[in-house]
Order: structure tokens, then C-alpha cells, then sequence
């Protein structure tokens, strides 16, 4: 199914966080939506944490980067 609606979030080092708060979207959220994650390359745990919400949960989509764009560039990789 091709999604309506994509949810965008772009992230470092939040995995606590990070995964309450796909929790709460993927409760509300129908199958036609997706969660892109961009993970601005972390150096904690979130990177394996969101690739574990992902394997349960289809509409979630992680996009790994090596490197730290800041919060403009890694925005407007995750759109």
C-alpha cells in the first residue's frame, strides 16, 4: 500500500525517547500511514532500538546517516 500520510522524524541519541514516542504514533496511527526515522548517526543505542520498532511494525522506515547533518539537513533528508 502506498502510504497517505508520512510522519518525519529526525533523531540523535534519543532512544528512549525515540521509541515512546513511535509507540504512541503507531497507536494511533492507520496502515496507510509511515514513520520515516533519519538517525543522524547516534552514538547511543537508538539506531538498533528503532531498527527493532521497524521489524515488528512495517509502517516505520529507518534511514541511518554516518554523519550528524544538524537538525536543517537532517530534516530535509527524513522528508
Amino acid at each position: 500500500m502506498t502510504p497517505l500520510i508520512s510522519i518525519c522524524i529526525s533523531t540523535r541519541n534519543r532512544a528512549s525517547l525515540l521509541v515512546e514516542t513511535l509507540a504512541s504514533i503507531l497507536e494511533q496511527a492507520s496502515e496507510s500511514t509511515e514513520i520515516v526515522v533519519l538517525d543522524g548517526a547516534s552514538t547511543d543505542d537508538t539506531l538498533a532500538r528503532v531498527l527493532e520498532v521497524s521489524l515488528r511494525d512495517s509502517r516505520v522506515r529507518l534511514v541511518e546517516s554516518t554523519e550528524n547533518g544538524g537538525i536543517d539537513v537532517d530534516y530535509d533528508r527524513a522528508v
